[in-house]
């Protein structure tokens, strides 16, 4: 385990396992569409990401997921950890973060994940991040 490695979903974890994998640095990709048509379980996203683990975010594969539509992802990021958490825990600002620079971490991506000088970014990077930070 380092941080060289990720995992998709991260919903059966102990607390043991979250502090292993946090101080490894391991990356969690969650998938909460996926996870919510399965009902397989829910990620400990808080945890994970206190204990030091970085969370992506994903949208699975078309089996359990029929759209596969990442803005879709961090809608379903935001309401599935307000109830797992409350509101004032988890706001939009967290599951755009997991969407981008959580998921660039998790892919060993320094050049990507935020819109700033030196990274690559697009218009439509940009158009997105503002409708959801708005």
């Amino acid at each position: 385990m380092s941080d060289r490695a990720w995992v998709a979903h991260g919903i059966h974890f102990n607390d043991e396992e979250i502090r292993r994998l946090g101080r490894a640095g391991v990356g969690v990709c969650h998938c909460p569409t996926s996870n919510m048509v399965l009902s397989s379980g829910q990620c400990r996203t808080k945890e994970l990401e206190a204990a030091g683990s970085p969370i992506g975010l994903g949208v699975d594969g078309s089996a359990s997921n029929d759209s596969s539509n990442l803005i879709e992802g961090v809608r379903h990021a935001v309401m599935i950890n307000r109830l797992t958490y409350d509101a004032a825990s988890v706001t939009h600002l967290d599951a755009l973060r997991w969407a981008t620079e959580g998921s660039s971490h998790c892919l060993g991506r320094a050049d990507i994940g935020v819109i700033a000088p030196g990274k690559q970014a697009d218009n439509a990077g940009a158009a997105i991040s503002a409708a959801l930070c708005a």
